[in-house]
């Protein structure tokens, strides 16, 4: 559910990740939607996925061994850290201005996987996929599944769910990497290929001209743009509730 409240003046939106992402690169008309409380029904793709990272995370836990953080190590952009899976939780909080209008938005989630090494602050998100070969003419993962690791790099960090900024921490570091790996589903969650790159400026200038886009919706103050699929509106969760959807 995305909300909306208003303080001393200033707009202040907050929203999960995937539903910043969602909303902007799978379907911008899911935005009314969650902003109204709407749940939309989990695909069978959804719970399948979930599943499955659940069951990774349970993995590490049980076969791979990670020392605590200190905050001596933190603190040492030198020093190679990596946090267990899945139990980092991200929190990016940006001013936005759009039409006159001041805005503070709060997206919350939990990376995958965060790490530095070399100096480099590293974040690392897994994608199942049914039939992978279709990741074989990329270059660059799907726009969506890049905007959602670049908002976790940017991101400060949590191990308690803290809502309290004072709380949250940052991962000192000399560059930033994202990294999507897809998983491949139909081979026993083999790696089938691995999408990485320093962020870049463009990357950037990506990530805040979305967050412009994703306020401006949420506000009212631009319509949804329409991608124009009806294999997207099929598999998505508020298909019948939706008066713009393509059948």
């Amino acid at each position: 559910m995305i909300t909306v409240r208003e303080r001393a003046g200033r707009k202040e939106i907050t929203a999960s990740v995937t539903e910043f992402t969602g909303g902007l690169e799978y379907c911008q008309y899911m935005i009314d939607f969650m902003v109204k409380g709407k749940r939309k029904k989990p695909s069978a793709a959804a719970m399948q996925g979930a599943a499955i990272h659940k069951g990774i995370e349970k993995y590490e836990q049980k076969h791979v061994v990670l020392e605590p953080v200190s905050e001596q190590q933190l603190s040492n952009e030198e020093h190679n850290i990596e946090f267990a899976r899945e139990k980092i939780m991200t929190r990016l909080l940006r001013p936005v201005s759009v039409g006159g209008t001041e805005a503070a938005v709060l997206l919350m989630g939990r990376a995958d996987k965060i790490m530095r090494e070399n100096s480099t602050l590293i974040v690392q998100d897994e994608k199942t996929a049914r039939n992978a070969q279709k990741y074989d003419s990329l270059v660059e993962p799907y726009r969506g599944q890049k905007l959602q690791v670049l908002t976790y790099l940017n991101s400060m960090f949590t191990e308690k769910g803290s809502m309290n900024p004072d709380d949250w921490f940052e991962v000192p570091h000399e560059r930033k990497m994202w990294r999507v790996n897809v998983l491949d589903r139909e081979d026993g969650l083999r790696l089938y290929k691995s999408f990485e790159g320093y962020q870049t400026d463009a990357d950037l200038e990506y990530l805040n001209g979305s967050l412009e886009t994703f306020v401006e919706i949420v506000l009212g103050k631009r319509l949804p743009d329409h991608h124009n699929s009806a294999n997207k509106c099929r598999a998505c969760g508020y298909f019948d509730d939706c008066s713009d959807r393509i059948e």
